[in-house]
């Protein structure tokens, strides 16, 4: 894993890395997460009505950890 010195989402180079970010704005997984969620963008506060398990598939769809 490479250390990076700046915290913007290598992704989609618009905000802050985050895992929220990751999973519920970041632009450049916007059609992997209706794939798999059946939603653009997530709110903060709808987070806790997805199953972890659907969660956990997106984060891998998206790519970023390999």
């Amino acid at each position: 894993m490479k250390v990076r010195s700046d915290q913007l989402c290598p992704l989609c180079q618009q905000e802050e890395e985050t895992t929220f970010h990751l999973l519920a704005r970041c632009d450049a997984i916007s059609l992997t997460r209706l794939n798999h969620l059946g939603l653009y963008c997530i709110e903060y506060n709808d987070l806790y009505n997805i199953r972890w398990s659907f969660l956990l598939k997106l984060a891998k769809a998206s790519a970023r950890f390999l």
